[in-house]
């Protein structure tokens, strides 16, 4: 066969295609690659947490530890898988179903701006059945509390390192509705079985607001009162809760009294919320 300037030509662009080809999955592989490494990051620092917060006889800095911990590695996932995220949206790359499952929790562990940005994405895994009806309502629920709202389903707590509480925060009065909407479970028995006293769960309905907190020090007859005489008393842990009608105000003002005497006030905006922590 006679060898042309064409042909040579034809062998060249044959050859840059199958190179492309053969590259183009080991691209991909590294994404992957990446992915997998930061999400098993994730699991293994909260699996540690989990054990903690499971071992009535913890070290509480230890947990402490732990939190801080989780936090850098959450920063170090989102620094590296984040910049994947937006080029898989911009459709320059692709990922495998299951790199797709696994940046859920790594946007899921993310502060609230990056959630909001990224819900659109939160919602396109769920409608395609790559998420769980449990992990969009996790997903919903931690974007609703960092922006201070109610939870739409109920299965995000707050937990304090320094004393080992846990509470519930406050939940939606439709939340159970919203479950079957989905076909999830209720989060409704497993709060009643695991929260009591002053920690019960607070369902809010249109109007409401909570504000709940710690008050520091002395722990004797203390009690937070509202300006239009709400009242909550103050627990041996320093733990408060109080429900209120928002009434149309912007603001409310709340005061400590340590037996009978006002020993600090404060205003807190209510603005478009629904609940705030409070620490007097």
């Amino acid at each position: 066969m006679k060898f042309t300037l064409k042909s040579f030509h034809y062998t060249v662009f044959l050859f840059f295609i199958l190179v492309k080809m053969t590259a183009q999955p080991k691209v991909v592989s590294t994404y992957d690659s990446l992915i997998a490494k930061s999400y098993q990051k994730d699991q293994q620092i909260r699996v540690e947490l989990d054990s903690l917060l499971a071992n009535e006889n913890r070290n509480n800095q230890e947990l402490v530890d732990h939190f801080a911990k989780a936090e850098k590695i959450d920063l170090d996932n989102q620094r590296i898988v984040l910049p994947i995220v937006d080029r898989y949206i911009a459709q320059e790359i692709e990922l495998t179903d299951a790199s797709l499952a696994q940046l859920y929790y790594i946007i899921q562990h993310a502060d609230g701006k990056i959630q909001s940005k990224y819900a659109p994405f939160i919602t396109t895994l769920f409608d395609k059945e790559l998420i769980s009806n449990q992990e969009f309502a996790w997903f919903s629920d931690r974007l609703a509390v960092r922006k201070n709202k109610v939870q739409p389903y109920g299965f995000q707590i707050k937990s304090w390192a320094e004393t080992a509480e846990r509470f519930p925060y406050p939940i939606s009065s439709q939340a159970e509705e919203n479950c079957q909407r989905i076909s999830l479970e209720s989060s409704k028995a497993y709060l009643e079985e695991n929260f009591s006293g002053d920690y019960l769960p607070q369902y809010l309905t249109t109007g409401e607001f909570v504000v709940f907190g710690h008050v520091k020090g002395e722990q004797n007859n203390n009690v937070i009162v509202g300006e239009e005489k709400e009242e909550a008393a103050v627990n041996d842990e320093g733990f408060y809760v109080l429900k209120l009608k928002k009434k149309e105000r912007q603001e409310i003002r709340l005061c400590l009294k340590r037996a009978g005497e006002t020993v600090d006030c404060k205003t807190i905006p209510m603005d478009d919320k629904d609940w705030e922590e409070v620490d007097f």
